[in-house]
């Protein structure tokens, strides 16, 4: 929706959005003044995915392997990511609701779930974020980078401060 060059890239990221609620994109995506008069705050999704996808970059250059995306929703990194990095294991964590609606649009496109894709369904309020890494066969040993963005705001306090303890935990 802006001029190039962009904050961010993900050429897929509409794909995956549900054809039925993309009417509704361009509301969210115009850099306008809101009804308050003051700016909206779409350039934050692009500014975030950004900051963690540079982060992931850095990490991968000092050696980890494992790409843990906490609330993964409909995160298009696994379909974009360079082919240098096909070494990257990448876990998908989310609810299984959302996790098994985004497997739905995948197969509705026609694309191919990449091989190094881990989909680890976790409802953070009632599920032990290790034990859905582990029972997918999350490595504890290996150089780790974590992303969580976009889901605190959702759970609770104590589901947040549990997980947070949870990541800490499996980090190498």
């Amino acid at each position: 929706y802006d001029d190039s060059p962009p904050i961010f890239d993900d050429h897929l990221a509409l794909d995956l959005v549900d054809p039925a609620s993309k009417d509704a994109m361009p509301q969210w995506c115009s850099p306008n003044k809101g009804q308050d008069g003051g700016p909206r705050g779409y350039a934050y999704v692009p500014f975030r995915q950004r900051y963690a996808e540079e982060g992931l970059k850095s990490a991968y250059q000092k050696g980890a392997r494992q790409y843990v995306v906490l609330g993964a929703g409909l995160d298009s990194y696994a379909f974009r990511q360079p082919e240098q990095q096909r070494d990257l294991k990448i876990y998908e964590v989310d609810h299984p609701d959302t996790q098994h609606r985004k497997q739905q649009r995948i197969v509705e496109l026609g694309w191919n779930i990449p091989s190094n894709l881990i989909f680890s369904p976790c409802d953070f309020e009632n599920t032990k974020l290790r034990d859905a890494l582990e029972a997918v066969g999350f490595d504890r040993t290996q150089p780790t980078f974590f992303s969580w963005l976009g889901v605190t705001m959702y759970l609770s306090p104590e589901s947040v401060s549990d997980s947070f303890t949870e990541v800490a935990w499996l980090s190498a």
